[in-house]
């Protein structure tokens, strides 16, 4: 066996590892209330501020800078 395969099993190792964790966590974690028990405590601000809703489309149009526009087709 040669150093690549060492490491590749050491990697298949740790990511096997890594899943099992988040699987346990999930399983057999904390039953305190989370974020949807309703209890209150999240929506206490904490200090922050709700993210500002931005809404994405077509840029404004562009003001005339002292030029004069065409105002009808060529």
């Amino acid at each position: 066996m040669g150093w690549q395969d060492a490491v590749a099993i050491g990697v298949v190792l740790g990511a096997s590892l890594y899943l099992i964790s988040l699987v346990w966590r999930g399983v057999a974690g904390e039953k305190s209330a989370g974020c949807g028990a309703a209890c209150g405590k999240c929506s206490a601000g904490g200090g922050r501020e709700p993210a500002q809703v931005v809404s994405i489309g077509p840029a404004p149009a562009a003001k005339a800078s002292g030029r004069s526009q065409p105002s009808g087709p060529l």
